[in-house]
Formats: structure tokens, C-alpha cells, sequence
């Protein structure tokens, strides 16, 4: 989900089992990405029958807009969903 106000962006993505540790937001250029690696615990007395029963990667990327500051994103995880705070590049205004 994103939403948008006058100053700033807010993109939320759930990433069930996700916390702080395992998830990774990077900027390069005008792209924002996401990825997130997330064991699950095996059941007790469970043996997993696949390759990959226990894990999950999640990866997402947007492409940013020309007002976004993206030197300062601010990222939380809680509860496996992602919540990131864009801020807009303020117009300079110059007085004369």
C-alpha cells in the first residue's frame, strides 16, 4: 500500500515472519528495493519434505519519484509488516 501527503510518502508491505533483522531496503539510482529472507521454524517431530519448506524470500523494488529524498528513508518492521516513511524534497524558495 502507499499513500501520499504534501511532505512525504508512506509504503507498507506485509512480509509475514519478518522483523528488523531480516529485512533490507536499498536504494540505488531512483530504484527502492526490498528483500527479506524468513525462516520458519519446522514443527516439532516435522521433517520438511522440500527444498525450501522452512524459508521464504520476499523481494519487491519501485521505482522511485523525482521528489523523493532518499537519503533519508525511515524503515520499521513490526508484526512481519514493513512501514517506510519517504520524505519529498522540499522546493527551495528564493527571495529577492
Amino acid at each position: 500500500d502507499m499513500f501520499e501527503t504534501e511532505t512525504s510518502y508512506l509504503l507498507r508491505a506485509e512480509i509475514p515472519g519478518a522483523d528488523e533483522s531480516n529485512v533490507e531496503v536499498r536504494v540505488e539510482r531512483d530504484i527502492l528495493s526490498l528483500t527479506a529472507d524468513v525462516d520458519f521454524p519446522v514443527p516439532a517431530g516435522f521433517e520438511p519434505r522440500q527444498e525450501g519448506a522452512a524459508r521464504r524470500r520476499y523481494e519487491r523494488s519501485f521505482r522511485l519519484a523525482d521528489d523523493v529524498d532518499a537519503a533519508n528513508i525511515d524503515a520499521s518492521v513490526r508484526n512481519g509488516l514493513l512501514t517506510l516513511t519517504i520524505p519529498k524534497v522540499q522546493p527551495s524558495v528564493l527571495k529577492v
